[in-house]
């Protein structure tokens, strides 16, 4: 076989669960052979537990309609995983940090919140972003946002592609350059969205829509 990767069935627990929850549903994989990257320690992998799946002896209209709001409201992957990577590049002990694990372990809960029915509580979430990102490492790439000088090796990557694609002139103007950016103070994020927050038009066609899916299904 070529260009496959084989994982054994053997053992405690899947190595693809392992690396990172997957579960092969579309999952990629990137394998290198190169002599440069060497591992010096092997860490044990995280533990991924999904919370029990909720539940309940029959489903009624307004727990559909409840269901559907809740996960428009609580869209959180995005802000989860951003913070970690701002709590592991501050942190002197990494992705190993407390911190970091708490919060990967709450990202990959949000994950399967969908199929669980669990609400994601972003109490922890809020005071990590407080605490740590009042501004971000340049290779995120906020450039709405305060930056700072990482000294991560995901820094050196950045600042090195970004010489690289700089070196071509024509590129100059389609990169969006932090150097110019002025620093301003990240506002608090709200966890709950209300219908007062929301674009009305937007709001009223995502309504609409689920309206007419409601419809369907208690047609049924």
């Amino acid at each position: 076989m070529r260009d496959c990767i084989v994982f054994p069935t053997n053992g405690h627990r899947p190595h693809h669960d392992e690396i990172s929850g997957s579960d092969l549903d579309g999952d990629e994989y990137w394998v290198y052979w190169g002599d440069d990257l060497k591992i010096n320690k092997i860490v044990p992998p995280l533990s991924h537990t999904a919370a029990e799946k909720l539940t309940v002896p029959k489903i009624t209209n307004e727990m559909v309609t409840d269901y559907y709001l809740d996960q428009f409201n609580h869209n959180c992957y995005g802000l989860i995983a951003d913070i970690h990577t701002v709590v592991a590049d501050r942190s002197e002990h990494g992705t190993l940090s407390q911190k970091c694990i708490d919060s990967a372990t709450l990202f990959y809960r949000a994950i399967d919140s969908p199929k669980t029915g669990e609400i994601i509580d972003m109490t922890s979430v809020e005071n990590l972003q407080k605490e740590f990102c009042q501004s971000y490492p340049r290779f995120m790439m906020k450039f709405d946002k305060p930056f700072y000088q990482s000294t991560s090796v995901l820094e050196k990557l950045y600042l090195k592609a970004k010489h690289i694609v700089l070196k071509n002139k024509t590129n100059y103007k389609k990169y969006h350059t932090t150097s110019s950016m002025k620093c301003k103070i990240l506002p608090p994020i709200a966890t709950t969205a209300t219908i007062e927050s929301v674009n009305s038009s937007v709001f009223n066609r995502f309504m609409n829509f689920f309206l007419q899916k409601l419809n369907i299904i208690t047609t049924f």
